[in-house]
């Protein structure tokens, strides 16, 4: 709403910022504002405070299908209720979406005693019986009779009954039209997206997979998308074909492949990035490729276990959280020199270091959250004084050769948590007395060694200056 009036984006803030936003540029105007299919008091509660009444005219119209958010929306007036659809447009409703192809009386003639019980069960409520015939379509006597009794008819209130029927639809489908469904779960309600793109999307999030017969996953993919709208879980029209994913901020859990590479420039909005490197990609054009995402400030990317690639994201100067578990090279330092210049968190995960990376990482100037979990299998970590001025919290976990973590005086000055979890070869109470800022200390599933030592009251005064200390012994 306040990307339409302002006619531009409002940019990053949380609801109030944006209720805010939009009640001081609606005082200026005379409005009629329509929030269509509110399915709960809440919304509106929270959302009210957006509209100004400054007795100029102005209106908000609300269409529901309950009465209790009707009432509480605006309790000085009665609202205006529609009428439910009778037995007879009920029925023809029923049939319509039930046989999308045949006329009304060509239908099944035995099917039309369930089709009066399945009308007179809705009670005349549109959407239960759109969603009803998207189930009941291509589906035979059997399966209507089992449905006939499995829904629960008799559940307090036709709102109860309708959400009834369109959980029914959704366990109904077969699961690899559940994954392409549950997927449109990344989008905004009502989002308008090309199905094209949609397709494309599909098939690089690895939802497609090919049958046995010579179709193309392209093909494949449009015969689920059929199939939903068939079912009538997705509502298609001309509007929505001229859209585009142009808009797309998230994109998880995606296997890149070169195909992808090629379309990923397509989404230039996106923020945040995840996905797992296919076998055979081309990662100089994927690197590339994504160096084409403007606003990528979050990247995660999952390599397998026997690829070794260079982290090739100097240039990523955009990128504020990087995740990255594959191995490193054997030159560290060459890898970690090709790290973003303005990272601010950092997570290395199954990296196989062999040389300390400290040297290196505090050097990025605006790293505050480091973690390296399963990543290092040197035996020393040093912390060197004037390094690693802006972090603020350490995690390291497993680094199961670790012997000595070393921080040296003045280094990590602004640190306020450290975690250390399963170092078992650890036996050796870090030295914490210089990190005045300290506030937090976590150390879990250390070894014997390093419990009993830690007890020691020589070893105290590297710890007693933390107000919080959680240890966990296994």
């Amino acid at each position: 709403m306040l990307t339409k009036l302002q006619g531009e984006n409002p940019g990053d803030g949380d609801e109030v910022d944006f209720i805010t936003k939009l009640n001081k540029l609606l005082s200026k105007k005379k409005y009629l504002i329509v929030l269509d299919d509110v399915w709960s008091s809440d919304q509106w509660t929270r959302l009210q405070k957006a509209f100004p009444d400054v007795h100029n005219g102005s209106r908000v119209l609300i269409t529901t299908r309950f009465i209790d958010v009707a009432n509480k929306s605006d309790a000085a007036n009665k609202p205006y209720e529609l009428r439910t659809l009778s037995k007879d447009e009920s029925q023809q409703l029923l049939l319509k979406k039930a046989f999308p192809n045949q006329p009304a009386d060509k239908c099944h003639h035995n099917l039309l005693p369930l089709i009066n019980q399945f009308s007179e069960k809705c009670d005349g409520w549109p959407l239960a019986l759109v969603v009803l015939g998207g189930i009941l379509s291509r589906k035979d006597s059997m399966y209507w009779d089992e449905l006939l009794s499995k829904v629960d008819w008799k559940s307090e209130g036709k709102e109860k009954e309708c959400h009834d029927i369109i959980s029914t639809s959704y366990e109904d489908l077969p699961f690899n039209l559940k994954s392409c469904f549950m997927y449109l779960a990344l989008f905004p309600e009502d989002y308008k997206i090309k199905a094209s793109n949609l397709i494309q999307l599909w098939i690089v999030e690895g939802l497609i997979s090919r049958d046995k017969s010579t179709k193309t996953m392209e093909d494949i993919a449009e015969d689920y998308l059929e199939e939903l709208v068939q079912r009538c879980m997705i509502k298609v029209s001309r509007k929505l074909r001229s859209a585009n994913l142009e808009n797309l901020l998230t994109l998880k859990g995606v296997i890149a492949c070169d195909e992808w590479c090629v379309k990923l420039p397509h989404f230039p909005r996106i923020r945040k990035l995840s996905f797992q490197i296919d076998e055979k990609v081309n990662w100089e054009a994927l690197v590339n490729s994504m160096s084409k995402l403007e606003h990528l400030n979050s990247l995660r990317v999952h390599v397998p276990e026997d690829i070794i690639l260079v982290p090739a994201f100097r240039n990523y100067k955009q990128l504020h959280s990087l995740y990255l578990t594959f191995k490193w090279p054997d030159n560290v330092h060459c890898g970690i020199s090709l790290l973003p210049p303005n990272l601010a968190k950092l997570t290395l995960e199954w990296s196989c270091l062999k040389q300390d990376p400290m040297p290196e990482l505090e050097k990025l100037p605006n790293l505050r959250v480091l973690r390296l979990l399963r990543s290092y299998d040197g035996r020393r970590l040093v912390c060197s004084k004037g390094g690693f001025k802006c972090l603020r919290q350490l995690e390291l976990e497993t680094l199961r050769n670790l012997v000595e973590l070393k921080i040296e005086e003045g280094g990590m000055s602004n640190l306020n948590q450290l975690e250390i979890s399963n170092c078992r070869s650890l036996n050796v109470v870090p030295d914490c007395h210089y990190l005045t800022h300290l506030r937090e200390l976590n150390l879990e599933y250390m070894s014997y060694e390093f419990w009993s030592r830690l007890e020691r009251v020589d070893q105290q005064h590297k710890i007693q200056h933390v107000p919080s200390k959680i240890l966990k012994i296994d």
